[in-house]
């Protein structure tokens, strides 16, 4: 099974054959890219022991992670 980060590689791939002109690799590529968000928001529905997440909610959590990591600059 492959991992979001995988399945982001793959529709890289998949919109560079797009822009060279191949047929269907840009529909392909959205598609990736909404099944790996689809396989991030399940893991973390599972990690946090909620059925009901929302992307908003993965979002602000998200958000929330970046800014408890990042420094501010002084």
């Amino acid at each position: 099974m492959k991992t979001p980060h995988d399945l982001r590689v793959l529709a890289r791939h998949a919109l560079v054959r797009a822009r060279a002109g191949e047929p269907g690799m840009r529909h392909y590529a959205r598609g990736l890219l909404d099944e790996a968000r689809r396989r991030e928001l399940t893991a973390h529905s599972l990690a946090v022991g909620r059925a009901n997440v929302t992307p908003d909610s993965y979002r602000a959590v998200l958000r929330r992670q970046l800014t408890a990591t990042t420094h501010t600059p002084r």
